[in-house]
């Protein structure tokens, strides 16, 4: 997985899904420190509407009626947020 910087990416929003792939691949290819082996798969998602502001819980998670929810969008707007609020979920879940 490729991640472009917001300033990027709004620079870069009506671009085609096939130009945003190119690039960040090109991108990604010219830092490292030898050749990238060819995707079996490549595609790009813009994210258009992806502006949730993140809240201070976490996770959600309702014990009555063993549902619960995840996400970036519950602390940061990072990938490791979303890993972290997972893992906030799945301790919630399991203390019952």
């Amino acid at each position: 997985m490729i991640q472009a910087t917001p300033g990027w990416s709004t620079t870069h929003l009506e671009d085609s899904v096939d130009s945003v792939a190119e690039r960040l691949h090109a991108a990604l290819a010219d830092q490292a420190d030898g050749p990238l082996p060819t995707p079996l798969h490549r595609t790009a998602h813009r994210w258009r509407y992806a502006r949730a502001t993140a809240t201070d819980r976490g996770a959600l998670w309702n014990a009555g009626m063993r549902l619960g929810a995840a996400g970036d969008w519950l602390l940061a707007p990072r990938i490791e947020s979303a890993w972290l609020s997972g893992r906030l979920l799945a301790d919630q879940m399991l203390a019952e």
